[in-house]
Formats: structure tokens, C-alpha cells, sequence
């Protein structure tokens, strides 16, 4: 995850201090570029607590049982950047170790014997914890810009685009296979030719009605809502992880996907792995199914943010990230075996 010097001093203060502490440690990778220029622009002063960036040169940080004596030296080599404080205005004091490497703890603390030069209560023992910054900032996914909602938006929307123009090709090369994805994708209505050529003419509008401005795509599961992506969520809402894979059969013999590529599920689908084993055909549309729908439940959390809590910063970057990767497949899988150019 990229940071900015302004970022980083946002999560910093989103991150609320334990009772009665005055010193904490937040962890920061940046494997690239310059950390003197990066630590230049953290270091700030505001009110009693003191921002202090401090670049790891050494091998530290690696085991739980040394944490302790890797602070103190850490403090030692850095002590100068302690020294330029005013101790008399300063309460609380957040340390950055800014590093190339990933944090290999999950979170360590210690007590620990303050050096009689530390700003705040030289000489006297306190307890600190040293975590990864974006593990520990936690905000709302709509204020999160990591979590790239309106990216998410735009891909969900591309994919609903690609499959509805796939069907669009199968009604004028097989009508038959047409009505039978429409059938999947209606359960509960008797489907035929002239229904399923309807369904689409309906997908079709709602794709034209939406495409002016497809980073703000809100795809909704709503009964009377008719669009091939409400009919796709209303699937996943209803039905057990064994119903969905037998929709995703059905939809991956109707698109003729006989598995030349697999898709690579996005994290949230293995959670809804049916139990036996599938064709990759078959797998990838119930990743299909199921990645629109993790993407409809992010869109939702930037619509409606007063109904999700707050999640690290770090989690949601990587899920995002993970999600994204997946429709973009997913979207190139479908222009590819419907011979979209």
C-alpha cells in the first residue's frame, strides 16, 4: 500500500490513544523511495503529542522476545530527533519506524524504562505498542479512498456490460441456449423465446440508461428491479452455495465456457465454495456470481455507510485490490469467449 506523508499523518490520527498512555509505536513499509525525504515531511508537532519518524538502518524488529531491547536501541541511534523536542508542551509522543520490509509481528508491546533524555516522563517506566500502522488505522469504507469504491462501481458495471452483450450474440446465434440461461437467471418463471428476448431488450436498456456514468453504478437487488445485475444478486442473496454452483453449471454450459481459462476467485468467493468439487467452467461463473456481489456489498457500504463499522485500512486496500483484480479477469474472460473485441 502506497503512502503519502499527509495520508499517513491522517491514519495516525484516526487511530485513538490507549488511557494513560503517552508513548506508541506505528509501523510503515516503504519499499520505495526516499524515507529521508518521507521523515522530513512527518515530522509535526501538534498540540501535546509529537509526530517522531524514525528510518530503520538495521535488522530489528523480528522477534517478539526483543522487542523491548530493538525499541531502546532504535531510540538510541535516533536520540538527536528526540532531543529537538520541547519536552514542557509535549504529553504523548507517536514514534514512525519507517521500514522496507513488512511488520513480521502482529502486535508487540513491553514495558519499557524511558532514557532520561525522552521528552516525556524521562526515567520512568511505561508501557507502548509497536503495530502496523494500516492494520491498526480502522475507518468507514466511504471514508476510505484505499478501498477504491468508485473503481469497484465502474468494473461491476463493465462486467454487467460484458455478459448482457454476450447474450446479445447468443440470441442471434442460438436462441435456445438463450432461453436457457434466461431460465437460470429467472428461477421461478417459465421462460421461452419470446420472454427471454424480452429479459434482454430490458438488460439491454439498463445498461444504455447507466453507462454515461459508470463509477457511479449502484446496483441494487430489489424485487421488482429487472436488470440482468438484480437478477444475478437476487441469486446469491437466495440461494446456498449448492444452488449457486448449479446456476453457475448451467450459465457455463450456456456461454460455452469449457474452462481454457481459469479465474482466479476473488477471497470473499472461497467463502461460499460449494462442497463438492467443480468443472472450471462452472467455477468460473460462480465467481462471476459471487465477485458482482461482493462488488454490489462494497458499492453498498459507500451508499449506506451508517450500516458497516469501521475496518483497517490495510484489510480493505488488500480486498479491494484482490476484488478488482477479479473483474477485470472476469471481464476480459467474457469478451473473450463471446468473441467480444
Amino acid at each position: 500500500m502506497d503512502y503519502s506523508a499527509s495520508r499517513i499523518i491522517e491514519l495516525v490520527r484516526a487511530v485513538p490513544w490507549q488511557p494513560g498512555a503517552c508513548l506508541r509505536l506505528f509501523w510503515i513499509r516503504y519499499p520505495e523511495g526516499s524515507r529521508d525525504q518521507l521523515a522530513s515531511e512527518l515530522t509535526s508537532v501538534v498540540g501535546s503529542e509529537a509526530v517522531v519518524p524514525l528510518i530503520l538502518r538495521t535488522a530489528a524488529f523480528n522477534n517478539a522476545n526483543s522487542v523491548l531491547s530493538d525499541v531502546l536501541e532504535l531510540f538510541e541511534l535516533n536520540r538527536t530527533a528526540f532531543e529537538a523536542l520541547t519536552p514542557s508542551t509535549l504529553e504523548q509522543v507517536t514514534v514512525l519506524v519507517l521500514a522496507r520490509d513488512e511488520f513480521r509481528l502482529v502486535q508487540a508491546g513491553s514495558p519499557i524504562t524511558l532514557p532520561g533524555w525522552f521528552p516525556v516522563h524521562p526515567g520512568k517506566e511505561k508501557s507502548f505498542l509497536v503495530s502496523d500502522l494500516g492494520q491498526t488505522a480502522e475507518l468507514k469504507p466511504v471514508n476510505c479512498p484505499e478501498a477504491r469504491l468508485q473503481h469497484v462501481a465502474e468494473l461491476a458495471f463493465r462486467l454487467e456490460e460484458a455478459i448482457v452483450s454476450a447474450l446479445r450474440q447468443m440470441e442471434g446465434s442460438d436462441a435456445a441456449r438463450l432461453v436457457g440461461v434466461m431460465q437460470a437467471l429467472m428461477p421461478g418463471t417459465a421462460v421461452d423465446d419470446a420472454s427471454a428476448r424480452a429479459a434482454l431488450r430490458a438488460f439491454e436498456a439498463h445498461i444504455a440508461a447507466s453507462a454515461g456514468e459508470p463509477r457511479a453504478y449502484r446496483p441494487n437487488a430489489a424485487d421488482g428491479s429487472k436488470f440482468l445485475g438484480a437478477r444475478m444478486l437476487r441469486l446469491a442473496l437466495n440461494m446456498s452455495p449448492k444452488q449457486l454452483a448449479n446456476v453457475a453449471s448451467i450459465l457455463a454450459s450456456g456461454f460455452q465456457d469449457r474452462g481454457g481459462r481459469i479465474l482466479k476467485q476473488p477471497y470473499f468467493g472461497i467463502f461460499w465454495r460449494p462442497a463438492a468439487p467443480i468443472a472450471v467452467g462452472v467455477a468460473n461463473w460462480h465467481g462471476i456470481l459471487t465477485g458482482y456481489f461482493e462488488a454490489y456489498q462494497l458499492i453498498n457500504a459507500g451508499s449506506h455507510a451508517g450500516d458497516f463499522p469501521t475496518f483497517p485500512v490495510a484489510l480493505q486496500y488488500a480486498h479491494s485490490l484482490d476484488l478488482r483484480r477479479f473483474l477485470l479477469a472476469a471481464i476480459e474472460h467474457v469478451r473473450g469467449i463471446s468473441g467480444q473485441s
